[in-house]
């Protein structure tokens, strides 16, 4: 079979499934197979695959078809220009993430810092401290990030993504500890991160079967009110010894509950920021 007469047949397939951008999900599978762009895709319409190729395809097809995401399919995507690997042991990154990264460099520059160091917890793939470690390299800005991940599947995969991306361990270490077990902090940090399990059990229970059938639970849920996490950070930074700040994704309906949080434990200095759909999704606290 020739190229566009597998892309015509392959789009069909997925339509017929009702599969979003039907087309592009395919190119990008044919992309991947050539090692090409979607340009030289269209200009190889008349090249035939061989059978091997032709495997390869249907195989992905197959699994695309049984609702598997797609960037599992590819085994990578990109996050803030980043190439990260990305498998069924982590989260596949989204684009509301890059507000967290957005609102931190932009405290890091406001406060003119050239040396920082960050805690992060729950790394999954590494997209985070990956991006941020990026981008304060291109600022010249020395530091320090050390993250922690509770899964041993996952740090294999952001180690992975920590090399192809070129940083230093100097500049970023993967640790394995469950946060939620810690019960005190260096005070020597600036800023503590995260994008933890914020989906409460009953809202998990009604997720799209794509990210509830493939994606880790321990990512996505605390499978309890969503505030598990967020209840323990506070309870940190409640106390008068540490003065870093932190950041935190946040779920689109969880600000209300954690302004009562904060109330509770006396801080009264955070800002809630909206990502591009106007939905409060990042928190400031310091």
């Amino acid at each position: 079979m020739k190229l566009l007469e597998v892309l015509n047949s392959s789009t069909s397939a997925l339509k017929g499934n009702g599969i979003e951008d039907a087309r592009l999900n395919v190119e990008l599978m044919l992309c991947h197979i050539f090692s090409c762009d979607r340009v030289k895709l269209y200009l190889e319409f008349e090249k035939p695959l061989s059978a091997g190729e032709l495997d390869i395809m249907r195989n992905m097809l197959r699994r695309r078809l049984k609702g598997e995401p797609l960037q599992y399919i590819l085994g990578e995507t990109e996050f803030m220009d980043c190439r990260i690997l990305v498998n069924p042991s982590v989260l596949i990154p989204r684009p509301e993430t890059e507000c967290l990264v957005e609102v931190l460099i932009d405290d890091i520059k406001s406060k003119q810092l050239t040396d920082v160091k960050i805690l992060e917890v729950g790394t999954g793939s590494g997209c985070i401290p990956i991006a941020v470690s990026k981008e304060l390299s291109r600022l010249n800005v020395k530091h320090k990030i050390v993250s922690l991940e509770i899964s041993k599947s996952a740090i294999e995969t952001a180690e992975q993504n920590k090399k192809i991306n070129d940083i230093a361990d100097d500049q970023l270490t993967i640790v394995e500890r469950d946060f939620l077990k810690m019960n005190k902090l260096s005070n020597q940090i600036n800023y503590l991160i995260s994008n933890p399990p914020y989906i409460n059990a009953t809202d998990y229970k009604l997720l799209d079967k794509a990210i509830s059938g493939f994606e880790p639970k321990v990512a996505l849920t605390d499978e309890s009110d969503g505030l598990t996490f967020y209840r323990k950070f506070l309870h940190i930074l409640s106390e008068a010894t540490y003065k870093f700040s932190c950041i935190f994704e946040i779920a689109y309906d969880l600000s209300e509950k954690l302004e009562d949080l904060m109330k509770e434990n006396s801080l009264t200095d955070y800002y809630f920021y909206k990502d591009l759909n106007g939905i409060e999704r990042v928190l400031k606290i310091g």
